[in-house]
């Protein structure tokens, strides 16, 4: 007969359990949203040495947008206000005014996306504010800056300074409401940073300072306003490092002469770089509609990105000079109408072939022409390499043969084919590096068969979302399959085998969000399934190990949202982490294998329906009693399985003495447990939210054990 005293205790005792800690318990990053504004957590209660922060990422709220400097979360956590910035999706789209406090020290990147207001006023207390700041903004809005603010500066017209306006920040849209098609900008800048002039209609021309001293170059450029037509130097002498160029700005002798920007809207059909001028930086010449040719005459060393979206741009002329180390792979990059490079008679190192452009030798392929008319390419068989960027944008292309002596594609080498149906690597392959992002955005990719000599695979097929199949052949000499490779392809289904294939690892995420992946069979070789590796794969029924999988741990997560139905744990693992299996809504039963001696108690939390948790006889750690997982002498309950949860009472094995740390956390449909006489002990939060059916708490206190 039960004793009803020791009921009424251990019931006394699960009711505390399950009481909340007196306050929400965050985590860095995590998205929170009080009074209808969302926020991002800097820094989490308990922090040695850290009060609670803070940034501001967006907003639902029409017009005026108050920020305030403290927020109390009506749970005992009490955040102060310490940065903008953005996050994910977020946005400020109906915002008119921002009201900012002074407990603001920094202003990060995109801050108030899609926000649109006249004015902004800097508090005191920020010192740090990204040149990108405002770019997500509608418009540029005009700034104050309090006067008592040490780092930053503005001026009657609300242009931003920093401090006695030695850094040329960020100008308002409506400046040439203000000022004119011309903007002379004040004389004691000695800096010009990324974004100053953006979103300025009007704005055609900008006077220099007479003592500039440093231009920040890439992008987004100093100048990426549409309708600037040309710079114009300053009209009182000084000590500037800059010359303009017929309208071109140009960094000065005696280091080489460099094209710092050409205007987006300087009208000149067939342009030569001016004679003298070396180098060309990166975004130097980029949004131009009007230039058709570009004869690089000179120089001889070309950033990365140098030469970007010309829209009418048909031909690049490479002077004699120009050298393989002058040259950044990726240096041309969405010219849609580029139709041919030319490489200059008695140049050394650089070839074209159709227009295509190569290594003197052809064993590097820089850069295809956009505007060529083919629908397909097949990459000549001296070429060992693809460089960075070289096919990006090439919209007309449906068809890609990759010959046999390719060793190397690099980052980006694909991207934004957006037409690209199929890709064939011929065999045998010898590709050792196919790197992250190479055929970043192929939305029309649905199918691909891997080369077999590739020992790794990252984010190869990076937002391709119609990708549904991927083969590995047989005699894959596959190894690993990096961290989040397949995270942005949700419309994954298969990943096949068809051999052999020495796989070993799948990292963190590997396949993280890829909702339609249907199943999984394992190599034999797999020795290691990291943390979130199949999170979220809601259809993926079945993950099949070979009975001898060399695989001795399931990471925590690996699982976790699964659609798995069953599973058979290989015999050679001897651990599954904490949540590997978290809210497997369908698996109802689990085997689990003598060699088998560490399992987390929260390993199978919310997995409704696992009715089983069956151990093999052998097993030194665990045994199970009708699904129950338990300690090996019976007497400690391990795990109890959510699927036995019901309305009614709940009957535990006889023999249990005690009930072990997190065994019942969470189980959601637990209404009525009957407690065996001889139990003595109850865990740590062992019915930890049980009794609130759909109340989570993010809590890591740790409630003392009930001992009787």
């Amino acid at each position: 007969m039960i004793n009803m005293m020791k009921i009424k205790l251990l019931l006394l005792a699960l009711l505390f359990t399950a009481i909340p800690k007196n306050m929400w318990a965050y985590t860095k990053d995590d998205v929170v949203t009080f009074d209808n504004l969302t926020y991002k957590v800097l820094v989490p209660e308990g922090v040695p040495d850290k009060d609670p922060s803070l940034m501001f990422v967006g907003t639902n709220v029409s017009g005026a947008l108050v920020i305030p400097s403290h927020v109390s979360d009506g749970k005992g956590v009490n955040f102060t206000v310490t940065a903008v910035g953005s996050h994910g999706t977020y946005k400020c789209e109906n915002v008119t005014s921002i009201t900012l406090p002074e407990t603001i020290e920094t202003i990060e990147k995109s801050s108030f996306r899609d926000a649109q207001v006249a004015k902004i006023t800097i508090p005191k207390n920020v010192s740090k504010i990204e040149p990108t700041a405002w770019l997500s903004m509608k418009a540029i809005p005009e700034f104050e800056v309090v006067t008592d603010n040490p780092y930053f500066d503005s001026d009657s017209d609300g242009v931003l300074y920093t401090e006695n306006k030695k850094d040329l920040r960020a100008v308002p849209s409506n400046i040439a409401e203000k000022k004119g098609e011309t903007y002379t900008i004040d004389a004691s800048v000695k800096s010009i940073n990324k974004a100053a002039f953006h979103m300025n209609p009007g704005l055609k021309k900008v006077v220099l300072p007479p003592n500039l001293e440093t231009v920040e170059e890439g992008w987004p450029s100093i100048a990426a306003t549409s309708e600037l037509e040309a710079f114009v130097e300053p009209t009182t002498p000084g000590t500037t490092k800059f010359e303009v160029i017929d309208g071109v700005l140009v960094r000065k002798a005696p280091t080489p002469k460099r094209l710092v920007l050409y205007p987006h809207a300087k009208n000149e059909e067939n342009y030569m770089v001016p004679t003298g001028v070396k180098e060309i930086a990166s975004y130097g010449i980029a949004g131009n509609q009007n230039m058709t040719s570009i004869d690089l005459n000179e120089v001889t060393n070309i950033d990365i990105s140098a030469l970007v979206d010309l829209g009418k741009l048909k031909k690049i002329i490479l002077p004699k000079d120009l050298k393989k180390k002058g040259l950044k792979e990726g240096a041309f990059e969405g010219c849609q109408a580029l139709e041919e490079y030319v490489v200059a008679e008695g140049n050394t190192d650089f070839s074209a072939e159709d227009g295509v452009l190569f290594s003197k030798d052809q064993s590097l392929l820089y850069a295809y022409p956009l505007g060529k008319p083919a629908t397909s390419y097949t990459i000549p068989d001296k070429v060992k390499k693809i460089g960075t960027k070289a096919f990006q944008g090439a919209r007309k292309l449906t068809t890609l043969v990759i010959p046999t002596n390719v060793e190397d594609i690099s980052e980006q080498a694909f991207r934004q084919n957006y037409r690209l149906t199929s890709v064939t690597f011929l065999e045998p392959s010898k590709i050792t590096n196919l790197n992250g992002y190479s055929f970043w955005q192929c939305p029309r990719l649905k199918e691909v068969t891997l080369p077999s000599s590739i020992t790794e695979i990252g984010r190869v097929f990076e937002a391709c979302d119609s990708l549904h199949t991927i083969n590995v052949p047989d005699n894959s000499k596959l190894e690993t399959i990096k961290e989040s490779a397949f995270i942005s392809n949700t419309q994954l289904k298969h990943f096949n085998f068809k051999g052999t294939c020495p796989l070993k690892n799948i990292k963190e995420n590997a396949f993280a969000k890829a909702e339609n992946l249907e199943r999984f069979d394992f190599p034999k070789t797999v020795t290691n399934i990291g943390r979130n590796a199949f999170n979220g794969c809601k259809n993926m029924k079945a993950a099949k190990f070979d009975e001898n999988a060399a695989i001795d741990s399931i990471g925590a997560g690996a699982f976790a949202d699964c659609g798995l139905e069953s599973l058979d744990i290989p015999k050679n693992v001897k651990e599954i982490k904490k949540e590997a299996f978290r809210n497997c809504g369908a698996l109802e039963k689990i085997k689990i294998e003598k060699y088998t001696t560490k399992i987390h108690p929260e390993a199978f939390k919310y997995c409704d329906k696992l009715t089983e948790i069956n151990v093999d006889k052998e097993n030194s750690v665990y045994s199970s009693v009708d699904g129950y997982l338990l300690s090996q002498d019976k007497e400690e309950l391990i795990i109890f399985p959510p699927g036995k949860a019901n309305d009614k009472f709940t009957l535990l094995p006889p023999s249990i003495k005690r009930i072990g740390d997190y065994s019942f956390l969470d189980c959601r449909n637990l209404k009525n447990v009957i407690i065996p006489n001889k139990v003595e002990k109850i865990g740590k939060r062992a019915f930890a939210n049980c009794i609130y059916n759909h109340r989570t708490t993010k809590t890591n206190q740790k409630y003392p054990s009930v001992n009787l």
